[in-house]
């Protein structure tokens, strides 16, 4: 299967066809209408120049001088977890689907203590609930793909020079993943 994705406007497709995001179809579970879209936008902003400054560093491929100092503690952290924990990166950014008809990107998959670990980064003030179903469905779409076991899910919430991290190991997320895929695929079809 040929999975394409069009960053412009976040797009997934799977042989052509359009396909639901993991962040799409969990938006459901994340009501943030009570918070001002500008903010929303600049948090989200934010965050995707972490994701983006995190995996250059992984990659051996980021230049510290250009960055903006906003930045600069958010990768300390970054660094310290994986000083800390020697999490060894194995894939950055990794896009995959699944045959249940969702595609989406992940953020890490490495060794942790020895142990296949996803990874997901994490720059807000809290963790969403909806964490533990976003992993879960990487999860899943990795397994299909890969036919590879991951034995643990983790977030990793990064702060001003400090880290937080969260295990997700309830193994019925990915059922409740699954529901609110479904409702997704329904309230699309009945708009």
């Amino acid at each position: 299967m040929n999975l394409a994705f069009d960053e412009a406007t976040h797009t997934y497709s799977l042989d052509g066809k359009v396909v639901p995001s993991v962040t799409q179809i969990l938006n459901i579970a994340n009501d943030f209408g009570f918070v001002n879209k500008d903010v929303l936008d600049r948090a989200s902003k934010f965050g995707t120049a972490v994701h983006k400054m995190t995996e250059l560093y992984d990659a051996c491929d980021l230049n510290e001088a250009t960055l903006d100092i906003a930045l600069l503690p958010y990768l300390d952290a970054w660094k310290m977890f994986l000083s800390n924990t020697n999490f060894r990166v194995i894939s950055s950014e990794a896009r995959v689907y699944s045959k249940h008809g969702y595609a989406g990107t992940f953020d890490r998959l490495g060794y942790l203590d020895g142990r296949l670990t996803l990874l997901d980064i994490k720059t807000s003030t809290t963790v969403a609930r909806s964490t533990s179903l976003q992993l879960a469905a990487y999860e899943q779409a990795y397994k299909e793909m890969h036919d590879m076991q991951i034995e643990q899910l983790i977030s990793v919430q990064l702060k001003p020079c400090a880290y937080t991290i969260r295990h997700h190991d309830d193994r019925t997320d990915f059922l409740t993943f699954l529901n609110f895929l479904n409702v997704y695929k329904w309230s699309h079809k009945n708009d």
